[in-house]
């Protein structure tokens, strides 16, 4: 979830949150009763699983999707912030809680700001933290553990900070909650509001999706087992909701600060969600996908001179968000921003401002929305294709797919067509009219290794995460390297631990090789490790090294490559193998986690 405050005269609010997408709000200063509600606020989407991360980039750019550089990840000097422009001209800037766009952009963006989380997620009640820093560098040992719930700890900062203005200059204050993402927790009392027996299952509700989509085994969808059942989505609801409660009750403290301060009258506010959730719609859990319910996000304005108690079905995104605010506030719209102001819409809440809605989901799903009320989404998934075609205005869950393959359908080849120029609009490298979308081929048969090693008896001495437990211990000697995704099952993932492995041959074997693979994927935090060493041994007690090798500094890079590190030994014999890789640990500086927890994947240790 998201705020910023701009106003007409003096002083602006602006207040985002994550994966949001049920309001159940008690506070009449920011329902849809004080302002402009746009029923249909989109996302464009994401390329990356962190859906936040690009999502808040396009929110504080106004960029389109395929013009943020890494994900979103970070922010280029040429990309104008909307934070960072209205500093330029004149207001004082305050940024607080989660901040998914590397340091550097951050302190380009605010003059101050105080408990600030770098990162995606976190635990709420052991909320990683940095405190204000003018230099811009936020080094790791000046990182704490805060100490209350995160949503209560940044409406406390922004709090004293409307509290205790007293400039001329207006502000322009930034509250970024990472509520209600997971681990979905809340206060008690909050938890109460929600008696588990009395959550209403969604009307889309399945227990398995119906298809691979590309991320049924993504950490998100790994939240709930499968098949999904009733009991187990309403747990999730309940907290879900309760989370975002809490979220209410603490903007509501701020407005109410706002007011005790004099400075509300004056002030715009906007809330906003950077993304949906699925929470049992459709059999998933997570908000990697294009359905409505993950693509919609809340979007209310409210300020002086604003409509009050209105609402408005015009197709709008996140990323008009920016133009607006430059609108709203007498300021030219930088030529960074490419996206359209909706002053036109506030206005005239009935006029038509955008005909067409795209949307993308890194390179496996496209999908366009019309006014008309009908969308068409397509999937792109190892090389199989499918196709979903709905009537929004007669079956707006997306239950009865209209698509029959074969079947001349009039409706779908006009939103095809329509697809196809959207993305080429946006500059989508893909074209969901070719063969595999024109996606080169690249070589993801599942690789076999014939190898001694096969079934041995695989000991482990320091345990991976089981969120990636690549089939656990034996899963490192199956017969089957992993794949160049990191969810595909094969992995075995270590966080900010090293890896140490023995592989016992049960009886004394001749060795001449012994080679492990592990994945690289910088932008997921995934790094090489900086070390490795294989050591042999008759006893498993006494090791012998016969074996090392070192990784190069990681640079920043896309996408997803595998090394293997081989060692040739003379025919040496021995029972146990020995593998130790040590992690990098923490994420490099330039990184956009910078400090945090780094990983290892590791799969198939080969003896030959």
């Amino acid at each position: 979830m998201s705020g910023f405050a701009a106003t007409s005269g003096k002083f602006e609010v602006f207040a985002p949150g994550d994966d949001t997408h049920v309001m159940f709000n008690d506070n009449n200063d920011i329902n849809a009763n004080s302002g402009l509600t746009f029923t249909h606020a989109h996302i464009m989407g994401g390329t990356s699983g962190a859906v936040s991360m690009p999502s808040r980039a396009m929110l504080l750019t106004g960029k389109s999707i395929f013009h943020l550089e890494n994900k979103g990840a970070r922010i280029p000097d040429d990309h104008i912030l909307m934070p960072e422009y209205f500093g330029e001209n004149g207001y004082n800037t305050f940024g607080t809680g989660k901040w998914h766009n590397g340091k550097k952009a951050y302190a380009r963006s605010f003059d101050n700001g105080g408990k600030i989380m770098f990162g995606g997620m976190s635990d709420h009640l052991k909320v990683p933290l940095y405190d204000f820093d003018s230099s811009g560098k936020y080094p790791k040992e000046d990182q704490y553990i805060g100490s209350e719930f995160s949503s209560k700890m940044f409406a406390d900062e922004a709090i004293n900070f409307i509290s205790d203005y007293n400039n001329e200059s207006p502000f322009f204050t930034y509250v970024a909650f990472t509520a209600p993402h997971d681990p979905r927790m809340a206060p008690e009392e909050f938890e109460e509001m929600y008696p588990r027996n009395k959550i209403p299952i969604p009307e889309n509700f399945l227990a398995e999706h119906p298809f691979n989509n590309g991320e049924m085994k993504i950490r998100d969808e790994k939240l709930a087992p499968w098949p999904r059942t009733h009991e187990i989505v309403k747990e999730h609801l309940g907290a879900y909701y309760a989370m975002i409660s809490h979220t209410d009750f603490q903007i509501g403290r701020i407005i109410d600060a706002l007011k005790e301060s004099g400075q509300y009258k004056n002030t715009i506010i906007v809330f906003a969600g950077d993304n949906g959730l699925a929470v049992g719609s459709h059999g998933l859990m997570g908000k990697q996908n294009v359905y409505e319910h993950s693509i919609r996000v809340p979007l209310i304005i409210s300020g002086p001179g604003l409509p009050k108690n209105n609402r408005t079905a015009a197709l709008v995104y996140l990323n008009d968000i920016f133009p607006t605010l430059c609108d709203l506030n007498q300021l030219e719209i930088p030529e960074s921003v490419e996206f359209r102001s909706l002053l036109p819409v506030i206005k005239k809440q009935d006029a038509v401002f955008r005909n067409e809605i795209f949307y993308v989901y890194r390179d496996i799903h496209r999908g366009i929305r019309t006014i008309d009320g009908w969308k068409l989404i397509k999937y792109n998934v190892s090389q199989e294709n499918t196709i979903q075609l709905y009537d929004l205005t007669n079956d707006p869950l997306e239950l009865n797919n209209l698509y029959i393959e074969g079947q001349q359908n009039d409706k779908f080849d006009e939103l095809e067509n329509l697809l196809a120029t959207n993305m080429l609009k946006y500059d989508d490298h893909m074209d969901t009219r070719k063969t595999n979308w024109g996606k080169i081929i690249v070589d993801q048969v599942v690789k076999k290794v014939d190898h001694l090693g096969v079934g041995k008896e695989v000991i482990l001495g320091t345990m991976y995460s089981t969120k990636y437990d690549g089939g656990g211990a034996p899963g490192l000697t199956d017969g089957i390297r992993g794949m160049l995704d990191f969810n595909d099952e094969g992995w075995q993932g270590y966080e900010q631990v090293d890896i140490r492995v023995i592989v016992d041959m049960g009886l004394k074997t001749t060795i001449k090789e012994i080679n492990a693979g592990f994945l690289e994927n910088i932008g997921s935090w995934i790094f090489l490790p900086t070390y490795i060493e294989y050591a042999i041994s008759n006893d498993g007690e006494n090791f012998k090294v016969v074996g090392t090798h070192s990784s190069p500094e990681p640079k920043e890079k896309e996408g997803s490559n595998i090394s293997e590190y081989a060692s040739h030994l003379k025919n040496l014999s021995a029972r146990y193998v020995r593998i130790v890789a040590k992690n990098i640990k923490s994420c490099p500086s330039w990184h956009i986690g910078s400090g945090e927890k780094a990983w290892v994947f590791i799969d198939e240790i080969i003896v030959r």
